[in-house]
Protein backbone atom coordinates (compact mmCIF):
# COMPACT_ATOMS: atom_id res chain seq x y z
CA UNK A 1 0.00 0.00 0.00
CA UNK A 2 1.30 3.44 -0.93
CA UNK A 3 0.57 6.98 0.13
CA UNK A 4 1.17 10.11 -1.88
CA UNK A 5 1.40 13.62 -0.46
CA UNK A 6 1.00 16.49 -2.90
CA UNK A 7 1.23 20.17 -2.08
CA UNK A 8 -2.27 21.60 -2.04
CA UNK A 9 -3.03 24.70 -4.03
CA UNK A 10 -1.65 27.77 -2.30
CA UNK A 11 -4.01 29.38 0.19
CA UNK A 12 -5.00 33.02 -0.26
CA UNK A 13 -3.05 33.98 2.86
CA UNK A 14 -0.20 31.68 3.82
CA UNK A 15 -0.08 30.64 7.48
CA UNK A 16 2.70 32.19 9.56
CA UNK A 17 4.34 28.79 10.13
CA UNK A 18 4.38 27.81 6.44
CA UNK A 19 7.90 27.13 5.11
CA UNK A 20 9.28 29.04 2.14
CA UNK A 21 8.37 27.63 -1.28
CA UNK A 22 11.76 25.93 -1.50
CA UNK A 23 11.20 24.28 1.85
CA UNK A 24 7.72 22.93 1.08
CA UNK A 25 9.00 19.93 -0.87
CA UNK A 26 11.52 19.15 1.85
CA UNK A 27 8.74 19.39 4.43
CA UNK A 28 6.78 16.79 2.46
CA UNK A 29 9.79 14.48 2.36
CA UNK A 30 10.45 14.82 6.08
CA UNK A 31 6.76 14.21 6.80
CA UNK A 32 6.79 11.01 4.75
CA UNK A 33 10.03 9.87 6.42
CA UNK A 34 8.28 10.04 9.80
CA UNK A 35 6.08 7.18 8.54
CA UNK A 36 8.32 5.16 6.23
CA UNK A 37 11.97 4.73 5.27
CA UNK A 38 10.82 4.03 1.69
CA UNK A 39 10.17 7.51 0.35
CA UNK A 40 10.48 8.84 -3.19
CA UNK A 41 10.33 12.51 -4.07
CA UNK A 42 8.50 12.39 -7.38
CA UNK A 43 8.66 16.13 -8.01
CA UNK A 44 9.03 19.35 -6.08
CA UNK A 45 5.34 19.06 -5.19
CA UNK A 46 4.83 15.32 -4.62
CA UNK A 47 6.19 12.51 -2.46
CA UNK A 48 5.23 8.82 -2.48
CA UNK A 49 5.92 6.48 0.42
CA UNK A 50 5.32 2.82 1.21
CA UNK A 51 2.89 2.56 4.13
CA UNK A 52 2.56 -1.22 4.27
CA UNK A 53 2.45 -2.44 7.85
CA UNK A 54 1.39 0.85 9.42
CA UNK A 55 -2.10 -0.48 10.14
CA UNK A 56 -0.87 -1.87 13.46
CA UNK A 57 0.27 1.58 14.57
CA UNK A 58 -2.40 3.87 13.13
CA UNK A 59 -5.37 1.77 12.05
CA UNK A 60 -6.89 1.51 8.60
CA UNK A 61 -5.78 3.34 5.44
CA UNK A 62 -7.99 6.35 6.20
CA UNK A 63 -6.38 6.74 9.64
CA UNK A 64 -2.91 6.54 8.06
CA UNK A 65 -3.86 9.22 5.52
CA UNK A 66 -5.27 11.43 8.27
CA UNK A 67 -2.08 11.13 10.30
CA UNK A 68 0.06 11.96 7.26
CA UNK A 69 -2.02 15.05 6.55
CA UNK A 70 -1.99 16.12 10.22
CA UNK A 71 1.79 15.74 10.39
CA UNK A 72 2.21 17.80 7.21
CA UNK A 73 -0.09 20.49 8.64
CA UNK A 74 1.96 20.53 11.84
CA UNK A 75 4.95 21.38 9.63
CA UNK A 76 3.01 24.21 7.98
CA UNK A 77 2.25 22.36 4.75
CA UNK A 78 -1.24 21.94 3.32
CA UNK A 79 -1.22 18.62 1.46
CA UNK A 80 -3.51 16.40 -0.51
CA UNK A 81 -3.11 12.78 0.56
CA UNK A 82 -4.11 9.60 -1.25
CA UNK A 83 -3.62 5.98 -0.19
CA UNK A 84 -3.95 3.18 -2.73
CA UNK A 85 -2.57 -0.24 -3.60
CA UNK A 86 -0.10 1.10 -6.17
CA UNK A 87 2.23 4.08 -6.40
CA UNK A 88 0.67 5.23 -9.65
CA UNK A 89 -2.89 5.16 -8.31
CA UNK A 90 -1.89 7.03 -5.14
CA UNK A 91 -0.02 9.65 -7.19
CA UNK A 92 -2.88 10.14 -9.63
CA UNK A 93 -5.52 10.38 -6.93
CA UNK A 94 -3.55 12.83 -4.81
CA UNK A 95 -3.23 15.13 -7.83
CA UNK A 96 -6.87 14.71 -8.83
CA UNK A 97 -8.72 15.05 -5.54
CA UNK A 98 -8.41 17.55 -2.70
CA UNK A 99 -8.20 16.46 0.91
CA UNK A 100 -7.86 12.77 1.69
CA UNK A 101 -8.61 9.99 -0.78
CA UNK A 102 -8.44 6.32 0.13
CA UNK A 103 -8.97 3.46 -2.29
CA UNK A 104 -9.67 0.12 -0.67
CA UNK A 105 -6.76 -2.08 -1.77
CA UNK A 106 -9.12 -5.04 -2.21
CA UNK A 107 -11.28 -3.10 -4.68
CA UNK A 108 -9.35 -3.21 -7.93
CA UNK A 109 -12.31 -1.82 -9.88
CA UNK A 110 -12.35 1.65 -8.30
CA UNK A 111 -12.29 4.16 -11.16
CA UNK A 112 -9.41 6.60 -11.26
CA UNK A 113 -10.55 10.02 -12.46
CA UNK A 114 -9.05 11.58 -15.54
CA UNK A 115 -9.44 15.32 -15.31
CA UNK A 116 -7.45 18.31 -16.48
CA UNK A 117 -5.15 18.16 -13.45
CA UNK A 118 -4.26 14.52 -14.13
CA UNK A 119 -3.77 15.08 -17.82
CA UNK A 120 -1.52 18.07 -17.16
CA UNK A 121 0.44 16.05 -14.64
CA UNK A 122 1.00 13.18 -17.07
CA UNK A 123 1.91 15.57 -19.84
CA UNK A 124 4.71 16.77 -17.58
CA UNK A 125 8.05 15.05 -18.20
CA UNK A 126 8.26 13.97 -14.53
CA UNK A 127 5.15 11.79 -14.88
CA UNK A 128 7.09 8.93 -16.44
CA UNK A 129 8.54 8.00 -13.06
CA UNK A 130 5.15 6.99 -11.65
CA UNK A 131 4.22 4.59 -14.46
CA UNK A 132 6.03 1.44 -13.42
Amino acid sequence: MYACLVLADAPVAAPANQPSPDGLGEALVSTAREFSPRVERVSGRAVVCDVDGLERLFGDARAIASELRREAADRGVMARVAVAATRGAALLLAHARPGITVVDPSDSHTPVPANATCMTFFANSQAECCIR
